[in-house]
């Protein structure tokens, strides 16, 4: 079978569009898994064992990430044949500067614009997510690693 070029994938028929569709759907049903442990988390530390909401904030942060990382690593991308550690590193990098990104925009949209920061925190989620998250969980995070070409002269 001829190797496929960047151009022969733009026309994929509709079974690999569909396909892309539903991998798109489990990263954003994932990502509001992650974000129901988050904020259930923290809830659940600040009402019930009586911690301070910043110390809750962490912990349901940590909590919604590794749930991120799980899912997305064997149900999202189904990508457990790559070693974890290397994956958990590429995962860290997107989400410290996805966490940068919303902030970010949160500061724009509520400080500049003047929109609530509700609404605000809606639409720069759901752009970083597209935009970032997304993609880069696809193709840097979970992506398929290819070795090194022995024929390119790396001296």
């Amino acid at each position: 079978m001829p190797e496929r070029t960047a151009r022969s994938r733009r026309y994929d028929g509709p079974e690999a569009r569909l396909a892309k569709v539903k991998e798109w759907v489990r990263h954003h049903t994932g990502s509001f898994i992650s974000s129901c442990v988050d904020f259930s988390v923290m809830i659940a530390c600040v009402e019930l064992l009586g911690l301070h909401p910043v110390d809750g904030t962490v912990a349901g942060a940590f909590c919604g990430a590794l749930t991120s990382f799980l899912l997305g690593r064997t149900w999202v991308f189904h990508r457990t044949d790559s070693p974890a550690t290397a994956q958990i590193a590429r995962y860290g990098a997107v989400a410290a500067a996805s966490l940068g990104l919303n902030a970010l925009g949160e500061y724009l949209l509520v400080e500049q614009a003047g929109l609530g920061y509700v609404l605000s925190r809606v639409l720069v989620a759901v752009t970083v997510s597209n935009l970032w998250n997304y993609p880069l969980h696809k193709y840097f995070v979970f992506g398929k690693r290819r070795p090194p070409r022995p024929d390119v002269d790396r001296g």
